[in-house]
């Protein structure tokens, strides 16, 4: 007996290192997700995010509402995606006016008095920041036939996908981003970024309505002309969302979030803040500063 006893025991502690070292013991509670399946989560408010609500008309017939992302830059000017301010999808039509919410975790319940901002009669003329006018997109934003045919295309357009709009007024509170720019955040390849806006698809991000603040941090995967791809699961309603570093106490914007699976890359695509982007933005701010 004292034999057989002994065996079982060495069978079992035989096992027990067998599966050991094939992992197969219960995973630690400290485990971190792998970087490739990051997934947004419900964040608390970051001041200086900002949810869009675009109202817009077709062939002077129908209406839509599309919910985007911006950030606040100068207390008085949003930064976000071209395309939330120009559809290609359909190019006859327009937007009638912009409804804006700072710095709030949840906008289900918010009242047009309770905006931040609202804005209208802005155009957008393709090619030139124009002199006048509350919000406008790069000069290089230029529809392509391909939006159309294959919208996953990284064509001219999403080459150049952001914009900005004027509130027309300097916000109350303090913007905690500022733009990357002059070599302070560079990019590479493995770099941790952080996104956050208000994803509307509830079947890429579970319980997301496009009226509640999102977040999430991944690494960068790629990075293509003046694109980059990083590792979080996005969806609609993101679009113009601030992708940033942090270095110390500052939120460098380093990329606007654009949309997913662009050329070939598969996650999250953002539109890199580089001297075109900057220039841009200090002729349109400029010019809008002259304005009033």
């Amino acid at each position: 007996m004292s034999v057989k006893l002994n065996f079982r025991i060495w069978i079992l502690v035989s096992l027990s290192l067998v599966f050991g070292l094939l992992g197969c013991t219960r995973p630690s509670p400290h485990k971190r997700p792998s970087e490739a399946d990051q997934k947004m989560s419900p964040s608390g408010v970051i001041e200086g995010l900002c949810f869009l609500r675009m109202n817009r008309k077709y062939a002077a017939f129908f209406d839509q509402v599309a919910i985007s992302t911006g950030v606040l830059l100068d207390r008085r000017y949003v930064l976000t995606a071209g395309h939330n301010l120009f559809n290609a999808s359909y190019p006859w039509g327009r937007i009638e006016s912009i409804e804006i919410a700072v710095g709030r975790e949840d906008v289900s319940g918010i009242t047009l008095d309770e905006l931040d901002g609202q804005v209208s009669g802005g155009k957008v003329e393709q090619g030139v920041i124009p002199a006048d006018g509350i919000w406008t997109v790069a000069p290089k934003f230029h529809w392509s036939p391909s939006t159309w045919l294959k919208p996953s295309v990284s064509n001219q357009m999403i080459q150049h996908d952001y914009g900005f709009i004027d509130m027309g007024k300097g916000f109350q509170g303090q913007s905690v981003f500022t733009l990357g720019g002059s070599g302070e955040a560079e990019l590479k390849v493995g770099d941790l970024v952080k996104v956050a806006g208000y994803p509307g698809d509830a079947r890429r991000v579970r319980g997301a309505t496009g009226e509640r603040l999102y977040y999430a941090e991944g690494r960068v995967t790629a990075l293509k002309e003046n694109l980059f791809s990083y590792s979080v699961v996005t969806a609609k309603g993101l679009s113009g969302a601030p992708v940033w570093v942090e270095k110390g106490l500052k939120k460098i914007i380093v990329g606007v979030h654009v949309g997913s699976d662009f050329g070939g890359e598969k996650g999250a695509v953002a539109r890199i803040v580089d001297s075109n982007l900057i220039r841009d933005w200090n002729l349109w701010k400029g010019r809008r500063e002259a304005a009033n």
